[in-house]
């Protein structure tokens, strides 16, 4: 695996000493990079979002390759749909 992508986006401040919950989902799987997904919580507000894109990645042949047979089934059952995931 690589990481291709990283991006956070910041929708509001969180504050020291009060409990953050962070969510983490699969909000993509494609043919060979999946997007996980994570969100800071506090207070019942979401105060974050990031990004992650992995890639699949063959570093022989430095080339992508398909996820396919049991990592794709493990990687299958943490998918989520975006409006699911801001639950």
């Amino acid at each position: 695996m690589i990481l291709a992508r990283f991006d956070v986006e910041f929708h509001a401040e969180l504050f020291y000493g009060q409990l953050v919950e962070i969510r983490t989902s699969l909000s993509h799987l494609g043919n060979s990079s999946f997007t996980v997904t994570q969100q800071a919580w506090q207070a019942g507000h979401l105060a974050a979002q990031g990004n992650t894109v992995m890639v699949h990645y063959d570093h022989e042949r430095k080339q992508a390759t398909p996820i396919t047979g049991d990592l794709r089934q493990a990687l299958r059952e943490h998918l989520q749909e975006k409006d699911e995931a801001r639950q």
